[in-house]
């Protein structure tokens, strides 16, 4: 992947083991992630997503700056994998399957046995449209924690 997107070595990592479980083939998942900045995969199997309201995360951070936030997820996750959602108001941590075997916390869903959009791992904002919705590249995905 390093020679189609020249990512740096944690997003490529990332990338890589995300693709493994892409419902596309590869090929067709990196062109969803080149021309369209997210691609499906399928949880349940290699990880699980916990969806996290933004208003919670910004209330356990005690800030609602992108870079102090940033700065508490790094040390509250230890690295987990994170990504905001195209609407900006959902933060998406990936975890290990197992560890999400019993989830059971009123109000936080945890995804499994459904697709997800992925956007792609070196992404800091989204292709096409802004935060108002206006077309261009505004910061609505936003990679945390893995990616550096």
């Amino acid at each position: 992947m390093t020679s189609e997107t020249l990512m740096p070595p944690a997003a490529e990592a990332v990338a890589e083991w995300l693709l493994t479980c892409a419902i596309w083939d590869e090929g067709q998942a990196k062109e969803e992630w080149s021309t369209q900045g997210v691609t499906l995969v399928q949880c349940g199997r290699r990880f699980c997503a916990i969806r996290l309201p933004l208003p919670l995360v910004n209330g356990a951070a005690d800030n609602d700056d992108p870079a102090t936030v940033d700065t508490y997820l790094k040390t509250a996750l230890h690295g987990a994998p994170v990504f905001r959602g195209v609407t900006g108001q959902w933060l998406y941590v990936l975890v290990e399957s197992r560890g999400a075997a019993r989830w059971e916390v009123h109000g936080i869903e945890c995804i499994r046995d459904q697709q997800l959009g992925v956007p792609r791992p070196d992404l800091i904002g989204y292709p096409g449209r802004t935060a108002s919705g206006r077309r261009g590249f505004g910061p609505l995905v936003r990679w945390w924690s893995s990616v550096g």
